[in-house]
Parts: structure tokens; sequence; C-alpha cells
């Protein structure tokens, strides 16, 4: 049996990828700091609970989506101001910046499976396991969370050809 990992090689390995995570879950980039923070405190007071036989990432995955939902409590009960929208600078940024409010739109369970399916290329079961809900509720949240952003991307679709068409009149 291994060992479990010291907290020092954990954060220098993974710190990237927690921060993406943070990211996708909605967490500002003014306020990822912290939040990573908070995170890696988690971490090393669970890591002698970790089992150094399975994988890291989506033990850390289930930290992260925990934090996160912890910080947007907090946000939601007005202890962290909400942080004003930045512009974009050129397409590529716009275009992840449209993609990042659509996440945003979701509700953040929704959202959490969304982006550790999507985004993260985890499977339902680890998803299910990552997060502590039944399988069928990650299959579920992540149907709606698909259609949900369908439906705001149309609707975006929509309001931005109407806007063309009043341009053009």
């Amino acid at each position: 049996m291994s060992l479990p990992p010291d907290l020092a090689s954990v954060y220098d390995e993974h710190l990237d990828y927690v921060w993406r995570l943070l990211s996708r879950f909605g967490v500002p980039t003014r306020d990822r700091e912290d939040v990573a923070h908070d995170l890696f405190v988690v971490v090393h007071r669970k890591l002698a609970d970790f089992d150094p036989e399975r994988p890291i990432r989506p033990w850390l995955a289930g930290i992260a989506f925990r934090v996160a939902a912890a910080y947007k409590r907090r946000k939601m009960a007005g202890e962290i101001p909400s942080e004003l929208p930045e512009l974009p600078r050129h397409d590529r940024v716009e275009a992840r910046q449209q993609a990042a409010q659509l996440l945003e739109r979701l509700p953040f369970e929704r959202r959490a499976v969304f982006v550790l399916a999507e985004l993260e290329g985890f499977t339902a079961p680890e998803i299910s396991e990552q997060l502590a809900v039944p399988l069928n509720t990650v299959y579920s949240r992540l149907r709606l969370a698909r259609r949900d952003l369908r439906e705001l991307a149309r609707t975006i679709d929509e309001e931005a050809r109407g806007v063309r068409q009043l341009e053009g009149a």
C-alpha cells in the first residue's frame, strides 16, 4: 500500500487543474485564489484519508465542487459582492466569455455535472462518486444541463438576429 501524497506535491502538481475546475464552477478570477486556498486547506485536513491507490483528480474534483458550492452560498447570502463583467478583447475571448455566461445561468448542481462530464471528461459513475449523489441524479442533471444550454443558446441567437434585423431596418 502506498503512502498518501504530501500537500506540497498535490499543490504543485494539481493547482492548474483545481484553478480550471473553480473557474468552470463559476468562481470569478478575483476570488479564485482565496477559494483555491480554502480548497487546499480541506485537502490538507483530509489528505490522510485519501486512498493513494485511487486517482487523485476525482477526489480533488469532489472537494472543488463542495468548496465552490460553499462559495456560491456565501455569495448568494450577500457575503461576497458580485463581480462586474469584463469587456472582451477579441473573438476567442468573447466566445469563452459567452460560454462562461451560459454556464453561469445553469443551476449550480447541473453546471457542476456538465463541467465534470463534458469539459473534464469524467464518466457518470465517477461524477456520482465525486459529488456523492446517486448515478441517476448525475444522468438527470447532465441531460437537463444540456437541454438548458441548448435553450439558452437558441434564445441568445434569436435575440442577436432580432437586433441585427432592427439595425438593418
